[in-house]
């Protein structure tokens, strides 16, 4: 294996960044105006202890203001119960992904239920109403203001809904959200519901499981919302005593296979079922849709749940390699009720975005994500377009740069798919710093890009705006 520039400057604890000014190297489009934003952990040193996995560091909000003239660039942390409790005490408040605080018994049996689990929201984003939320594996987003990145706020929800955790990866269809709230309980369930405009949520399905799985995602078809437990599960009793963080206590029972439950939408008259197939790990669900009586399921796949461990600060820190996912199709025949799998790319792939208006719930045809070579890289170094139609693909890739998830930005009345531009934050392992990079969609051929005089720290998710005022 090639040694390549270190990754690892990118899990350091970062500070914010105040506005500044910047310039672009190279010619955008004219009409790339808007507001990219990223969230991801910022900081992993608490005061007198320090957190031990990527997951929990304190979410840090970075804002890019695009106009044809340059680049605003500025970055805070989002004043979460956690972050305050950082700062004042020095010390972790709730419990988090791989991260406890010294609590009583009482607080351990409570904390099972979530009713003091971490509100640090540094998973994704979202624009729900006029309101921009940042969102963690718990329902409680935080609002932010989109000009200048400060907290506003936790969501409070007033409705029937019980506590518990959900995912931070939530999917629109016209105006209504749909997500899931995993009460842990002696009659465990998921429980599906859809959401306007942060109005109360509405439950429309509920799917009662012995052993709970880890589900980050969930995937939407034209009928169906699709839930993939994999066989990373905890008994929900099990957390009633735990004694250690909240992932420790899941297990990999790949025996189990991987469960996909499939539950109507509001109004559609399918049937609700459960199919098993192979055992696999899985963080994302991409896309969903229905064509010619049969539903095809596309996720980023591991064989097992080790991802979790490879993202380990101790492993990261050091340059170690981590696994790389793949992309994988699923066939169900709701009628019949089989599954089996599809096809799986020979590409590595993960964080993938592809033109979400348009393509969402229907056959799509490209993909683009981080990437790597399996022969090489040690971490995602490269982006990739995934054309799904026939596994062929297009690679960005500069050694000793780690790109971002690319965000996907189509042209003003464009026609075609892949009309428009990509956007990644790309850590330079080298300088150490980081720089915003603006790519074609259609060739992956570079525009132009914005250094940036800090380095941005690895994260997750990003979300783009198209009408943000300039702040000058």
């Amino acid at each position: 294996m090639t040694r390549q520039a270190s990754y690892s400057s990118g899990y350091r604890d970062a500070d914010e960044t105040d506005v500044v000014s910047l310039t672009w190297d190279g010619h955008p489009p004219e009409w790339l105006e808007g507001s990219l934003f990223r969230n991801g952990p910022g900081r992993y040193d608490r005061g007198r202890v320090e957190v031990s996995h990527w997951f929990d560091g304190l979410a840090m909000l970075h804002g890019f203001h695009l106009s044809p003239k340059g680049v605003q660039y500025h970055s805070r942390f989002v004043r979460s119960h956690d972050f305050r409790v950082s700062e004042q005490e020095g010390t972790i408040a709730s419990p988090g992904f791989a991260c406890d605080p010294c609590r009583s018994i009482f607080r351990k049996v409570a904390s099972a239920f979530l009713v003091d689990a971490t509100d640090n929201p540094n998973v994704s984003l979202v624009k729900q109403g006029d309101r921009f939320l940042a969102l963690t594996e718990l329902p409680i987003p935080m609002m932010f203001d989109p000009e200048t990145l400060r907290s506003r706020g936790p969501v409070v929800y007033n409705d029937s809904l019980p506590p518990g955790s959900t995912t931070a990866h939530p999917h629109q269809d016209g105006k209504a959200l749909y997500n899931q709230v995993l009460h842990y309980s002696g009659l465990t369930s998921y429980r599906l519901y859809t959401q306007e405009n942060l109005k109360e949520r509405q439950e429309f399905a509920r799917i009662k499981v012995k052993e709970a799985s880890y589900v980050h995602s969930f995937g939407l078809s034209e009928d169906y919302v699709i839930l993939t437990c994999c066989p990373f599960q905890v008994a929900p009793l099990k957390l009633l005593v735990r004694n250690k963080p909240f992932i420790h206590n899941f297990e990999w029972k790949p025996r189990h296979g991987t469960r996909f439950h499939l539950a109507p939408r509001p109004g559609k008259k399918a049937k609700q079922l459960t199919l098993n197939t192979e055992p696999f790990f899985c963080f994302h669900h991409v896309n969903s849709f229905q064509q010619n009586g049969k539903l095809y399921v596309d996720l980023i796949c591991y064989p097992d749940a080790d991802i979790i461990h490879q993202l380990s600060l101790e492993r990261l820190r050091n340059d170690r390699a981590i696994d790389f996912g793949k992309l994988r199709r699923y066939e169900i025949d709701p009628q019949e009720e089989t599954i089996k799998r599809l096809w799986e790319s020979a590409h590595c792939i993960e964080l993938t975005r592809f033109h979400y208006t348009r393509c969402n719930t229907r056959p799509y045809r490209f993909l683009y994500g981080v990437s790597a070579d399996e022969n090489e890289s040690v971490f995602y170094d490269r982006i990739k377009k995934l054309d799904v139609s026939n596994d062929s693909a297009l690679t960005w890739y500069q050694p000793g740069n780690f790109p971002g998830e690319p965000i996907f930005v189509a042209r003003p009345g464009s026609t075609e798919e892949d009309d428009g531009v990509l956007l990644s934050v790309v850590l330079n392992g080298e300088k150490e710093t980081s720089f915003l990079l603006v790519l074609n969609a259609h060739d992956l051929r570079e525009i132009a890009r914005v250094n940036l005089p800090v380095a941005v720290p690895h994260g997750f998710h990003g979300l783009f705006h198209r009408e943000f005022k300039d702040t000058e």
